[in-house]
């Protein structure tokens, strides 16, 4: 799916302020931390609260900074808002709608590349490793890689929003391996998508649901 994209190197001076405060403005009034964090303990919901204060500060900052240094605060402006671009697609993997919703730019799909399909034959089950789990699915035709999302919320099972990224977050174009779940003693599902030039591909259906130990 889309994700967000940095500041156009071609917008004028005047564009990228504006295009700043629309963004700092978004981000001081998104207060979703549960969905920010996406199942996180509390201490990294602060911290994520935390950046995500810092990251406005830091573009008012720049804002003002720009109207009398144009130069030097042009390049620290880019920085900027591009380091919140990065944290958004961060904290809100794979959901247009709120990237959007964040007055961010989203990126166009490569049309050389045919976006992935649904990854198939997913499945998992407790590695020989303490602590770790092996997941295997079909490989995909298109795929560069495949990224893997992790959630304990059992009633948020077909929900992507509930998800968080796995460890490891990706593997190349193979059939899987093992994953080292976030809590373990508790019931874990994954899904996996395809991942390309285009785009992320469609998610596959959530697997797993055992706790791992």
């Amino acid at each position: 799916m889309e994700k967000a994209i940095h500041m156009d190197p071609s917008f004028t001076l005047d564009e990228k302020i504006k295009k700043g405060k629309e963004a700092g403005e978004k981000f001081q009034s998104d207060t979703n931390v549960d969905v920010q964090a996406k199942g996180a303990d509390i201490a990294t919901k602060t911290t994520l609260a935390t950046k995500a204060s810092d990251l406005v500060t830091s573009l008012e900052t720049q804002l003002a900074a720009a109207i009398t240094a144009k130069k030097t605060a042009e390049t620290n402006l880019d920085s900027s808002y591009n380091s919140g671009v990065d944290k958004a697609n961060e904290i809100y993997p794979n959901n247009a709608e709120i990237l959007k919703g964040l007055s961010l730019t989203m990126s166009l799909h490569n049309k050389n590349v045919a976006i992935c399909g649904q990854t198939i034959g997913c499945s998992a089950v407790q590695s020989l490793h303490s602590g770790k789990v092996n997941a295997h699915w079909h490989s995909l035709k298109f795929a560069k890689d495949f990224k893997v999302m992790e959630t304990t919320d059992a009633l948020g099972t077909m929900d992507e929003t509930k998800y968080y990224p796995a460890n490891p977050t990706s593997f190349d174009n193979s059939k899987g391996g093992e994953i080292t779940p976030k809590t373990l003693g508790v019931p874990t599902w994954w899904r996996v998508y395809g991942h390309n030039a285009s785009g992320d591909g469609v998610w596959s259906d959530p697997f797993g649901g055992f706790p791992i130990h």
